[in-house]
């Protein structure tokens, strides 16, 4: 069995597993260095049409910076998740090949995720 210390100094109950989710943090440097603009933690900063500060420049997924439909007030915050990554780069195609007459906004995304490890299913949505 496995016993977390955290840094409080109490000690979570045994466990046969213990998992992690550390974060994530874009490796952006090669971009910023090229001239996109980014934000003070690494991600590149986008528009409604997932386009940066560079013509003919698109971005998407774990390294951008999305609307946050929670807040709603324009705040903006990460999502490193594939589900928003994969519609994210289907927009990007969409509004590349559409032409400027039928470009998609990207509203920003929920954060949903889902596990099923063996017969235990977990799910978040939300901020945290």
């Amino acid at each position: 069995s496995t016993v977390v210390k955290l840094k409080s100094g109490k000690l979570l109950p045994p466990s046969q597993i213990t998992i992690l989710g550390m974060g994530v943090r874009p490796d952006t440097k090669v971009v910023a260095e090229a001239g996109i603009e980014c934000t003070p933690r690494g991600h590149i900063v986008v528009n409604d049409y997932l386009q940066t500060n560079k013509a003919s420049v698109w971005a998407a997924g774990d390294a951008i910076e999305v609307l946050n439909p929670i807040i709603g007030n324009g705040d903006k915050w990460a999502v490193p998740l594939a589900g928003p990554a994969n519609r994210q780069g289907r927009m990007i195609a969409d509004n590349i090949f559409g032409g400027e007459k039928k470009m998609r906004k990207f509203k920003g995304t929920y954060a949903v995720s889902v596990v099923r490890v063996f017969e235990l299913i977990g799910a978040c949505v939300g901020m945290n």
